[in-house]
Parts: structure tokens; C-alpha cells; sequence
């Protein structure tokens, strides 16, 4: 957890033993999850670990300024890894509030296609 500030550190540590052993009302989680978790969360945490020394500081809007400049899979990861540490963090007493709450991942839509109109003489004979 190089590159973090110490107070970040310890709490993202805290969360990260959690989810691998499990705790008192947690069950634990398959390795590849927790890798999945710390390395979504990693890049928004070193980046606060500049302006902040604990995750009680971190807001909502740096949290949706993070995820702006991202997109996808990428997006939903890191999202969904920030969820899950800050959602520990207020079992646990860490923070107040949840920064993460009703911040949505938005799914495109599969059938949102960029239509073309037809061309002449296509699908004439189709609506009578």
C-alpha cells in the first residue's frame, strides 16, 4: 500500500484483512475479489492520499470527480470497490457518511444504436 497516507493506509489495510478473513458479521471473500476491491480502489485512494490524511475527509464530489474521467468496466470496478470500503468504513465508525451512496453506475443501454435512416426503395413492400 505504498504511496498512500498513513492514515488511508491503515484504514484501507483494515478493510482489505477484512474482506479476505472475514470479520464478526462478514463472511470472507475469494482472493480474486479482494484483488479486484483493492486494485479498483487503489488509484482514487492515492490520489486523496495528496490532499487528505483519513477517508472521513473524502467527499461525494471527489468521488464523482474521480469517476468522470472514467468509463466502462473501469468505472463500474472502482466504483463498486469504493462502495464496499466506504460502506465498512461507516459500519466500523470510520466515516460519518457514505460519500458512495445513490451514486449510480450507468448501464448503456444494448439497443441504443446509432440509426440510419433507410435507404430508398428498402422496406417498401414491409408496411401495407
Amino acid at each position: 500500500m505504498e504511496g498512500l497516507a498513513p492514515g488511508i493506509r491503515s484504514e484501507a489495510e483494515r478493510w482489505t484483512r477484512i474482506l479476505h478473513d472475514g470479520g464478526p458479521r462478514s463472511l470472507p471473500r475469494r482472493e480474486g475479489t479482494v484483488w479486484l476491491h483493492l486494485n479498483g480502489a487503489r488509484p482514487a485512494l492515492v490520489g486523496w492520499s495528496g490532499r487528505y490524511d483519513h477517508l472521513r475527509e473524502v467527499t461525494r464530489d471527489d468521488i464523482v470527480t474521480h469517476l468522470k474521467a472514467l468509463h466502462g468496466r473501469h468505472r463500474h470496478n472502482q466504483l463498486v470497490a469504493l462502495r464496499s470500503l466506504f460502506a465498512w468504513a461507516k459500519r466500523n465508525g470510520l466515516v460519518f457518511r457514505n460519500p458512495t451512496s445513490r451514486i449510480k453506475v450507468r448501464h448503456r443501454s444494448r439497443n441504443r444504436r446509432c440509426r440510419r435512416p433507410l435507404r430508398r426503395g428498402v422496406g417498401r413492400g414491409l408496411a401495407r
